[in-house]
C-alpha cells in the first residue's frame, strides 16, 4: 500500500504536537499505520528519525516554557513536559545543550544559538 507520506507526517505530526512523550508506535496505531510506515514518512520529510524530531520538538518548548514565566518553578516546567521530576529536565537539557535549564532561563543560551531543525516556536 502506498501512502501519501506528507499527509501522514502532518497527522502525526498534529498528534505529537498534543502531547510530545507519545512513542511512534502509539501515534503510528493512532492512525491505523504500521510502526515503520510512520518512521519512514519522518525520515523522508525531515531527514531524521522520529526520535530526534520528537527530541527537537521538546528542546524548543522546552526554552519556551522556561523564558515565557520566569515565576514559573522549573518542576512545573519539567512536569509540563512530561518529566516525573526536574532532575530528568535538567539532565536532558544539559546532554542537549550543556546547559541547566535554570541557565537557559537566565540568558545564557539562546533557542537561535542552536540547531534545531523543523520546529517552530
Amino acid at each position: 500500500m502506498s501512502y501519501n507520506h506528507r499527509q501522514l507526517f502532518a497527522r502525526l505530526d498534529s498528534q505529537l504536537a498534543q502531547d510530545l512523550t507519545l512513542s511512534l508506535t502509539t501515534l503510528a496505531r493512532g492512525i491505523g499505520v504500521s510502526r515503520h510506515t510512520a518512521g519512514k514518512a519522518f525520515h523522508q520529510l525531515t531527514g531524521m528519525s522520529f526520535s530526534k524530531y520528537r527530541e527537537s520538538k521538546l528542546l524548543a518548548k522546552a526554552f519556551r516554557l522556561l523564558n515565557e514565566d520566569p515565576a514559573k518553578s522549573i518542576k512545573i516546567v519539567a512536569i509540563d513536559l512530561g518529566y516525573d521530576s526536574p532532575g530528568g529536565l535538567s539532565r536532558f537539557l544539559r546532554m542537549k545543550t550543556g546547559f541547566t535549564p535554570s541557565a537557559i532561563r537566565n540568558g545564557a543560551l539562546q533557542l537561535s544559538d542552536i540547531t534545531v531543525p523543523w520546529v517552530q516556536l
